[in-house]
């Protein structure tokens, strides 16, 4: 039973039992910061090899478009979720009762997490498919694209499991919405 809005037994189980799923997504969050790092810095690099030394870095576009873009955002997909950080549009949900809004919540959680699912599943196909083909991108130096692209079904997958969570914690506490 709840008590003064504490968790139930079975609540305090439940989110127990999910709470790998938040260690999964803080996991992948430090490489999304430590690509997003080396991403500046390679930047960096090549904008003051291009203003001092005349010369650029070459097939720094490429590189930062097909490998730390990808990483960083895909990476850092279920940490976002978990700490709340995805913009949140709620004039509508702001106008419903408490319950209204935890079931708004479940059903947006569900909707995301089919999308993520659906991005995860092809994403692996196509990960898969430019692995097999060893996909490249030509620019001054051929950059291989394939090895990032993996990047997108393990983050898409981190964020389905985050929606679990998410939904899970929803009804774990009562009278709580996200």
């Amino acid at each position: 039973m709840s008590v003064g809005g504490t968790l139930t037994s079975a609540g305090e189980s439940a989110r127990r039992s999910v709470k790998w799923i938040d260690r999964v997504s803080l996991a992948l969050a430090v490489p999304a910061g430590a690509v997003t790092v080396l991403m500046m810095l390679h930047v960096i690099v090549d904008v003051a090899g291009r203003s001092i030394l005349g010369q650029p870095l070459p097939s720094t576009l490429e590189i930062v478009s097909y490998w730390w873009m990808v990483v960083a955002v895909f990476a850092g997909l279920g940490y976002a979720l978990l700490r709340g950080d995805h913009v949140r549009a709620t004039v509508v949900t702001d106008a419903l009762s408490a319950s209204w809004r935890r079931w708004a919540d479940v059903l947006a959680l569900a909707l995301l997490g089919l999308f993520a699912a659906g991005v995860a599943v092809f994403g692996l196909f196509a990960a898969v498919e430019g692995a097999w083909i060893g996909q490249t991108v030509l620019s001054a130096v051929p950059v291989p694209v394939w090895p990032a692209m993996f990047a997108i079904p393990l983050g898409a997958g981190c964020l389905v499991l985050q929606c679990f969570s998410q939904i899970i914690g929803v009804f774990s506490v009562p009278g709580s919405s996200r």
